[in-house]
């Protein structure tokens, strides 16, 4: 069972990793015409993504600790996590 947590209202901005790239997303050109209507996609372009869960920090994902997840579920973690970008 996966189970997908909601984001919380703590979460930094990354300085580092992959930038956004809308090309690359899921469903790319199905959902072009929304995302470039979409309020942040302009503040998005350009800024740093990283996984969901080394971005948000409020208790949902301190609950989580995936510190304590064997490797197994920790490597699945880290491969099913959204990617995550934090507009300024």
């Amino acid at each position: 069972m996966l189970i997908l947590l909601p984001p919380s209202e703590g979460k930094f901005a990354p300085s580092a990793g992959s930038k956004l790239r809308l090309a690359a997303l899921s469903f790319a050109q199905e959902l072009k015409p929304a995302r470039s209507r979409a309020q942040d996609s302009a503040e998005l372009i350009g800024r740093y993504c990283r996984p969901a869960f080394e971005i948000y920090t409020g208790v949902l994902y301190q609950a989580l600790d995936l510190t304590t997840l064997n490797s197994r579920a920790f490597k699945r973690a880290e491969r099913e996590s959204p990617i995550s970008c934090i507009a300024s």
